[in-house]
Parts: C-alpha cells; sequence; structure tokens
C-alpha cells in the first residue's frame, strides 16, 4: 500500500537506513522461539509478534483461489482479474483500491456493516472515498454478506435478501486480525523484562504501535 502513503513509506525507507547505520544486530529468515530466548539470554525482550487473520466459517473458504490479507500484499502478482474482497474495513480497502486503481483488476468489495473503513478517522475516510470514486472497476456491497465461495463465483446476499452471484477468480479475506497472544506469552518467564507491543496486545494503527515500543525502550 505504499504507492498512496507516501509519509509511511519515507519513515519506513528512514528506519531502514538509521537500521544500516546502527550497531544492532539483524538476524533474517530466523524465527524466534522460546528456546532461541533461553540461548541468547537478553537483559529484556519486547515481543512484537503481530496478528493472525481472522478467518470466518463460510461455506468454501478453503478453495484454492482464496487468500488471505497478507498474501494479497505479498504476492499481488498471483491475483486473478476479477477479484471479491471479503471485508471493506482500511486493510480490505485499500487493497481494492490498489488492485483496481493501479492494476486495473475487476474489484467487489463485500462488506457487512453500512460503512466502509469504519475504522478510521475522519480525514482518513474522506481520502479513501475520493480514491475509491475515482476508481472505475471497484464496487463495494454494503450491508451484504458473504454466503458461499464456489469455484468461479461468490453468493452474496443483500439487506433485502436478494441473492447475488459476483464472478471472482480470487478471494481475498479481509475480516479482521486476531492477536497472536498465546506465541507472546510463551516468551514470558524466561528473562526479568518482558514486554509486548503492537498487534500481538490489539490490532491499531501504526503511531500507535511506535509510541508503545518507543516508550518501552525509552525505560529499559
Amino acid at each position: 500500500m505504499e504507492y498512496y502513503k507516501y509519509d509511511i513509506k519515507a519513515f519506513l525507507d528512514y528506519l531502514k537506513v538509521q537500521l544500516k547505520k546502527s550497531k544492532i544486530e539483524v538476524h533474517l529468515n530466523t524465527e524466534a522461539t522460546p528456546e532461541l530466548v533461553k540461548k541468547i539470554m537478553p537483559d529484556a525482550v519486547i515481543i512484537a509478534v503481530g496478528a493472525n487473520p481472522v478467518i470466518p466459517h463460510i461455506p468454501g473458504i478453503d478453495k484454492q483461489h482464496v487468500i488471505n490479507f497478507y498474501d494479497a500484499i505479498e504476492h499481488m502478482d498471483k491475483i486473478g482479474q476479477n477479484v471479491v474482497i471479503i471485508g471493506g474495513g482500511t486493510i480490505g480497502a485499500e487493497i481494492g483500491l490498489e488492485l483496481s486503481s493501479l492494476q486495473q483488476k475487476n474489484v467487489t468489495i463485500i462488506e457487512l456493516t453500512g460503512e466502509i473503513a469504519a475504522q478510521g478517522n475522519m480525514l482518513y475516510k474522506i481520502a479513501l472515498r475520493q480514491k475509491m470514486q475515482q476508481a472505475s472497476t471497484l464496487n463495494t456491497m454494503l450491508k451484504t454478506t458473504c454466503q458461499e465461495i464456489k469455484e468461479d463465483v461468490v453468493v452474496v446476499k443483500t439487506s433485502d435478501g436478494e441473492e447475488k452471484f459476483i464472478k471472482a477468480d480470487t478471494v481475498i479475506i479481509a475480516t479482521g486480525l486476531k492477536p497472536n497472544k498465546s506465541v507472546a506469552e510463551s516468551f514470558y518467564g524466561i528473562v526479568p523484562e518482558t514486554f509486548m507491543i503492537g498487534d500481538c496486545i490489539k490490532s491499531r494503527k501504526i503511531m500507535e504501535a511506535i509510541m508503545e515500543g518507543y516508550t518501552i525502550a525509552s525505560n529499559l
């Protein structure tokens, strides 16, 4: 989603540069486990293991052309021409906008409530709405539930009870996040000072997670 979020991309680039300048050790392709922490035995552990996608109970959700939003973001090149996004929160809305505006995909967002990106603030919603209105291949269906995912269509029901069939080569699930607390809690009891930050406590915005991490690190 970096194309529309210039300030966040600039901040990310800044962090990468500062990381290279620092003496911080970065271990890529390495899974953090309680056993690894016991081996290293640091003075403190800050846990930022994030959250997992919520997977709703929808018939057909286990089909091969159904993916979660994490996979969609990482593998945009594998998404088909006709896309249905289940969930119209900030994540689903932004993915839909990018697929429609930048990749000219035919996108339909299915949202259970009567509002797109309900979690966003007023200015965010205004900017998002303006961009979405400019996307000619982006369609939103509010107060609509997903009934079933078939091989090439998604069956939905509108608020007035009408059943509709939407063509879909790819179905993206964006129905929220569930904090990865069980993994986070497994790191407790190893070192004297252990902290959880970010989405593994509660799903929230970038600014909140950064401030939380900064505050904890500054007080170590």
